[in-house]
């Protein structure tokens, strides 16, 4: 059975190594799917403790859990739009991943579901949200979640 659960600050640190390591597994898939960017060695530690440090204010964090096994999370995070934009509360859903195995039994829409309970509860006027144009299967479900196109963001790499 797969329990879909929230994870505070003071959660076991098993659950943070999980997260930890599925967060690295979704940019290897991000990477195989079109990003150009590389996590960096130690990217998957920071931005773990970072995460930690601001969950119940500005983020969310959900897991899937199968028995003990984190197989999948999602990461919500409250933006505020700039005064000339009314100074509202957005949501953005920053991060959704499930490993492989799982991915069509339904976990990502329960993950992306409770992201929404907590977006309610925050009165945010609107939930956005990033993905790759290479990535066909994401955006796919996206689409099926009725999430619309509204920005095509681009870019260029410069040498550094």
């Amino acid at each position: 059975m797969i329990e879909i659960k929230v994870v505070g600050q003071d959660s076991a640190d098993s659950i943070f190594d999980q997260v930890k390591s599925l967060f690295s597994d979704m940019y290897d898939y991000m990477n195989r799917h079109g990003l150009n960017l590389r996590l960096a060695d130690t990217g998957s530690e920071l931005w773990c403790d970072t995460l930690k440090k601001t969950l119940g204010r500005m983020n969310y964090l959900v897991v899937a859990m199968k028995q003990e096994e984190v197989i999948g999370f999602g990461v919500g995070a409250i933006r505020i739009t700039p005064a000339y934009l009314g100074t509202k509360k957005l949501g953005a859903i920053t991060h959704v991943f499930v490993n492989e195995e799982n991915r069509v039994e339904g976990i990502g829409i329960s993950i992306v579901d409770e992201l929404e309970k907590w977006f309610t509860e925050q009165e945010v006027v609107s939930v956005e949200l990033e993905v790759l144009t290479e990535s066909e299967p994401a955006i796919k479900f996206w689409e099926k979640l009725n999430f619309k196109r509204e920005l095509r963001k681009s870019q260029i790499g410069r040498a550094s």
